[in-house]
């Protein structure tokens, strides 16, 4: 589990609809995921919530985003190997003086929280083989986004970040 810290205070986010199949991760285990990551008031908090496939096994994982005081926390829940697989991090708002934090969003707008999708050259360009190439993309501000590419190999977290 990775942790970064952060100095500015911004707005939460709004709850997005979950559809889960039955193939996808259980609505009821994602929200008591949350609750184990961010604390008995997570399910009731404000967060942003994507449904896709980031892991390249064909299967729906979960992103949950929220602007939590000075940072924007973001948790991943996916199956690895057959078990339920969660991590969390906390970006920081440090602006551009940084490449670890993300621009402060201006009063209109909170940072965006999206999966995409890229060529797989794209993606051994920057980091080699052994990388999905359908990132989790953070974005805030008038910063560059932030990616997060699913790396099943990684030992200490299996998110490799980049920033353009």
């Amino acid at each position: 589990m990775r942790t970064i810290y952060s100095t500015m205070l911004l707005a939460a986010f709004i709850i997005m609809p979950f559809a889960a199949s039955a193939a996808d991760i259980d609505k009821a285990l994602v929200e008591k995921t949350i609750v184990e990551n961010w604390g008995g008031t997570a399910s009731s908090a404000k967060k942003q919530m994507v449904q896709k496939d980031f892991t390249c096994d064909g299967k729906k994982d979960v992103i949950v985003g929220r602007v939590n005081g000075e940072q924007y926390d973001l948790l991943v829940i996916t199956e690895d190997g057959g078990t339920l697989y969660s991590e969390k991090l906390n970006i920081p708002f440090t602006g551009a003086t940084t490449q670890t934090g993300l621009c402060p969003p201006d009063k209109d707008a909170d940072p965006s929280l999206s999966v995409e999708t890229w060529t797989k050259e794209e993606a051994e360009e920057v980091f080699g083989s052994e990388i999905c190439a359908q990132p989790i993309m953070v974005s805030g501000g008038e910063c560059d986004p932030q990616y997060y590419f699913w790396s099943p190999k990684g030992v200490e977290s299996k998110l490799a970040p980049y920033r353009q």
